[in-house]
């Protein structure tokens, strides 16, 4: 599992999110020590993993809770998951703990208001061009994962075209709470056609939601 920290919508840190909740106080408080007073990494990449082996065991259904409280605070805008490393494992054992989890964070995501992405491995040989959302295992996850597909594309239109993405002061502006902003963007990724969606010029931080929302419907002037 892994939470992206965006910081003005481009600083992005990657945590094992179960391992270090798993691994108790001591990884939460290296985490705490590798974000700055802003939210940002320090670059320590390999913090982490570097103790966690080492580190007592804690329960990790509480420490969870305290992490997404940690990151959120420090800027956590969504989380990251990549399917296949969660339910497609030889395993039945592991498969069954695994996919457990992968349904559990899910749910604690949604209830964050954090948007869920389905991540891949662009360093790996032989990753799928699309995951099998019509799996057993993954089916029940599958709305998660588009409507966290369909926000992000949203976002990358908006902060191309206006700098009005996610985490714009645009965005934080007209979208009080994640939920709504979640929505929106949602809904927007939905119905803005790739065709016209990028190298629109008619867009700014200036116009309402709904203005933006006709622009990219009827494609934007080019």
């Amino acid at each position: 599992m892994a939470a992206f920290i965006g910081t003005d919508g481009c600083g992005i840190q990657t945590v094992d999110l179960y391992a270090i909740a798993s691994a108790g106080s001591k990884a939460l408080l290296l985490l705490r020590e590798s974000l700055d007073e802003d939210g940002r990494g320090r670059g320590r990449e390999g913090l982490f993993q570097e103790h966690i082996e080492g580190a007592g065991k804690g329960d990790e259904t509480e420490a969870i809770q305290e992490l997404l409280d940690l990151l959120l605070g420090a800027g956590a805008a969504a989380l990251n998951i990549i399917p296949d490393r969660n339910w497609n494992v030889k395993s039945p054992d592991e498969k069954r703990a695994k996919v457990e989890k992968l349904h559990e964070i899910v749910a604690i995501a949604e209830a964050h208001g954090l948007p869920v992405l389905a991540g891949t491995e662009m360093n790996a040989h032989g990753q799928k061009f699309v995951d099998e959302f019509d799996v057993p295992e993954m089916a029940p996850l599958r709305e998660a994962f588009v409507n966290g597909a369909l926000i992000l594309y949203a976002h990358t239109v908006l902060e191309r075209a206006g700098g009005m993405g996610y985490l714009s002061a645009w965005a934080r502006q007209h979208f009080v709470s994640p939920r709504e902003r979640n929505a929106y963007f949602a809904e927007l990724g939905r119905n803005a056609a790739p065709a016209g969606a990028y190298g629109v010029r008619d867009l700014g931080p200036g116009m309402t939601p709904d203005e933006v929302a006709r622009v990219l419907g009827r494609g934007g002037d080019r």
